[in-house]
C-alpha cells in the first residue's frame, strides 16, 4: 500500500489489512451506533480523497434519505495543504484542519481566499 511504501521504514511492521478490520470489528463488537465498514480496504488502489467522500455521503444517503446532510473530512495541515478546494465545493464537501497554535496563522495566510467557506481551520 501507499502507507507501506512511503511512510515506513519497516513494512513488515505494518498489520495487514485483513487484520486491521478483525481489530476494529473486535473493537466495535456488537455496538449499535457504531460499525465498521470494510469497503476501502476491499479496493484494489489506494482511495483518494474524493472516492472516500463519496463513499460516505452514499451510505449516509442510504441510511437517511432526503436527510441534507454536508461530509466534512478532518484532516491535518500537512492533508489540507494538498487538496484542491475546488473540488471539494464542487462535490459540496467541507474540510475541518485541526491545526497545533503556531501553525494556525501560518495555514490560513497560506490558503487564501479560494478556501473561503470550504475549509476551517481550529
Amino acid at each position: 500500500t501507499e502507507v507501506r511504501s512511503k511512510y515506513r521504514q519497516r513494512p513488515r511492521e505494518i498489520i495487514p489489512p485483513k487484520h486491521r478490520l478483525a481489530m476494529a470489528r473486535k473493537a466495535v463488537g456488537d455496538s449499535t451506533w457504531l460499525t465498521v465498514d470494510p469497503w476501502e480496504i476491499t479496493r484494489r488502489r489506494v482511495m483518494d480523497y474524493l472516492s472516500v467522500l463519496d463513499h460516505v455521503r452514499s451510505l449516509f444517503d442510504s441510511c437517511f434519505p432526503g436527510l441534507p446532510i454536508k461530509i466534512i473530512l478532518l484532516c491535518n495541515p500537512g492533508v489540507l495543504v494538498k487538496l484542491s478546494p475546488d473540488d471539494l465545493r464542487d462535490h459540496n464537501y467541507g474540510c475541518l484542519c485541526i491545526c497545533r497554535p503556531q501553525e494556525t496563522d501560518q495555514l490560513m495566510d497560506t490558503l487564501g481566499a479560494r478556501w473561503r467557506n470550504v475549509a476551517y481551520v481550529v
